[in-house]
């Protein structure tokens, strides 16, 4: 028996099926762990202080985790990756029904003639 982990061709196969049955959106995933899901300002990295082996205060920043103002003047923290799906989902619905991607999660190229 074949191992569909090690197999490359899978993952389109598995696409092709959908697509049959389905409507198959490629979502492109730019700004989508950037910006906040609930204000969709940008959010900064959590910053955390901490004593090395030589009793000296560092601040170290983690990227897994973003942290943003909430509207009660508190501050926010929400992991990278969970801000992002729920952005995709946010995408996906304005999507849906504006048959068009909202303005803030688009990439504006500019082509500049050479």
């Amino acid at each position: 028996m074949k191992r569909i982990k090690n197999n490359k061709y899978s993952k389109n196969r598995n696409k092709r099926l959908l697509k049959r049955r389905f409507e198959v959106y490629h979502i492109n995933e730019f700004n989508t762990s950037k910006l906040n899901c609930y204000t969709e300002k940008e959010n900064g990295n959590l910053k955390v202080t901490y004593k090395n082996s030589k009793d000296e205060e560092k601040e170290k920043s983690l990227h897994l985790i973003l942290t943003y103002k909430m509207s009660s003047n508190r501050i926010g923290c929400i992991n990278r990756d969970t801000n992002a799906v729920k952005n995709m989902r946010k995408i996906t619905a304005y999507l849906l029904d504006h048959k068009e991607r909202p303005k803030k999660f688009t990439q504006n190229k500019i082509l500049q003639l050479v």
